[in-house]
């Protein structure tokens, strides 16, 4: 693989990597579900899902007042061929119960946790999507 391949895999990785946590904080679930390849795999919360259905399944049971951002810091190629790449990142998590009116700014009172996400991710004709992202909780502030 060229160095301009593997910078592009990074570089469209990361994306997808960012995207994911955008469109799960902004509600857009089906693109969430999409990010991920058929046999893609999610562990959240000591659960596993496989596949985008199963995905999106699990997210439209989420509460429709919780409002969650993630801060996403230190994202990390561990490895990586022509077609696949392994990262990891830590995230700092907010997250409050909105009531319903999505008024801001929203009180949070302190952060839920500082989280190590390890991902992989695999292209295949040219789209990158994610293989498995499994995400641990390093710290609490409660």
């Amino acid at each position: 693989m060229s160095n301009i391949e593997s910078l592009v895999l990074k570089s469209n990785s990361e994306q997808v990597f960012f995207r994911l946590y955008n469109a799960l904080e902004e509600r857009r679930y089906e693109e969430v579900a999409s990010l991920f390849s058929p046999k893609g795999k999610w562990r959240r919360f000591g659960q596993i899902y496989v596949g985008p259905d199963e995905i999106l399944s699990a997210l439209s049971e989420r509460s429709a007042s919780i409002m969650i951002r993630h801060l996403i810091t230190n994202f990390l190629v561990l490895r990586s061929d022509s077609n696949q790449l392994v990262a990891s990142a830590y995230l700092l998590v907010y997250s409050a119960d909105a009531n319903d009116n999505n008024e801001k700014p929203v009180r949070a009172s302190s952060p839920r946790g500082v989280y190590v996400a390890n991902a992989s991710f695999v292209r295949k004709d040219g789209e990158v999507r994610i293989a498995s992202l499994c995400m641990e909780q390093d710290f609490s502030f409660s």
